[in-house]
């Protein structure tokens, strides 16, 4: 974290939790952004985290509301 916001490691210890969560989380979505697998991990997390349905996606695949998808 001190590498990426620039603070000393001593700074960064004395630093408000708040501002210490932030920038540990802002730290870790940089250093996940550089490889491959680290830009999966994010994307699967974030798909985790959703709690409502993308509609417009699932419109696109099965139709609009009321229409019956034929297999």
């Amino acid at each position: 974290m001190s590498e990426y916001s620039g603070f000393d490691f001593e700074i960064c210890l004395n630093l408000g939790i708040d501002t210490f969560k932030l920038l540990f989380r802002d730290a870790f979505v940089y250093r996940m952004k550089q490889t491959e697998k680290g830009r999966e991990y994010l994307e699967n997390a974030w798909m985790l985290k959703q709690t409502e349905p993308d509609r417009n996606r699932l419109r696109q695949r099965f139709g609009k509301e009321g229409e019956h998808v034929k297999y």
